[in-house]
């Protein structure tokens, strides 16, 4: 009950407090709340958790997908800093035609706009979520544009600032969206390496620790710089056996988001049981 919308907006509005609004405990004390009988209240209590607990396992599928990938990359590829299988090794800047990141100022919210203006708080693993996201107008979206802000199909976008490397995803879609600084574009040349196997690679906790010892700047908020990510080395199998690895990685993130989608829609049902009851 004390999580529910209804009882947040509630206690938002008692909250006192300048600069930090807060409640104190007389405010919480006096709140007027219904109690059904105990009865009434487990049978809800049991009604939510079993929703709750269908979101928490397939979250778990999503982790266990997301190992099955990486599984098959050691495999396939090995360890990304030994190289046992002996690759040839480039840097990132040999195999990319563009390394950059978005806009470095932040055009003012348009409450009118309908496009998204991302930074690296709309990342997931494998994609933007544009519920939270910045909107723009046009006239502002063009001028990203110019300015290279805008990712296309097959980028690698790359976490850069305060979640450093926490989110590496492929562009899959084509759509009018621009991105700030916080996100690094990656462009792969196709005829190298295939933009699936680069995330991968990139994901790699071996990477992730040698970005975390070697690449980082900055103080109350911690980044890597594109001149990092330039120099960033990375191995080259085949190209065959790239793309063999991501059409496994493809088939995965296909599986993903059919659990992804039956998540947000048991999430649907969860919010609306609250509401039901709660409301």
């Amino acid at each position: 009950m004390l999580s529910s919308p209804n009882m947040y907006q509630e206690f938002r509005k008692l909250a006192v407090g300048g600069v930090v609004n807060n409640l104190n405990s007389s405010i919480v004390r006096n709140v007027v709340v219904p109690i059904p009988p105990m009865a009434e209240q487990e049978r809800i209590v049991a009604e939510l958790d079993l929703l709750q607990g269908i979101i928490e396992k397939k979250k778990e599928q999503l982790k266990a997908y997301d190992q099955l990938a990486q599984s098959i990359f050691y495999t396939m590829f090995g360890d990304p800093i030994d190289n046992p299988k002996g690759w040839e090794v480039k840097k990132l800047s040999d195999i990319s035609s563009l390394i950059t990141d978005g806009s470095h100022y932040s055009p003012k919210h348009d409450e009118y706009g309908d496009i998204p203006m991302l930074s690296v708080k709309d990342m997931r693993d494998t994609h933007f979520e544009y519920e939270n996201c910045k909107w723009i107008g046009r006239i502002e979206y063009e001028k990203l544009v110019t300015n290279g802000c805008k990712p296309i199909k097959n980028d690698v976008l790359i976490a850069k600032d305060g979640s450093y490397f926490k989110y590496i995803f492929v562009l899959t879609n084509e759509r009018e969206q621009a991105i700030l600084s916080s996100i690094a574009i990656l462009r792969p040349i196709i005829d190298i390496v295939n933009p699936h196997f680069v995330a991968k690679y990139l994901s790699t906790a071996e990477i992730y620790s040698k970005v975390e010892r070697e690449y980082l700047t900055g103080t109350a908020i911690k980044r890597v710089i594109l001149k990092g990510i330039r120099k960033l080395p990375i191995f080259l199998p085949p190209l065959s056996l790239q793309q063999e690895f991501a059409e496994k990685v493809e088939a995965i993130e296909r599986q993903k988001a059919l659990v992804q989608q039956s998540i947000e829609e048991t999430q649907t049902m969860f919010d609306y049981t609250m509401d039901k009851y709660f409301g």
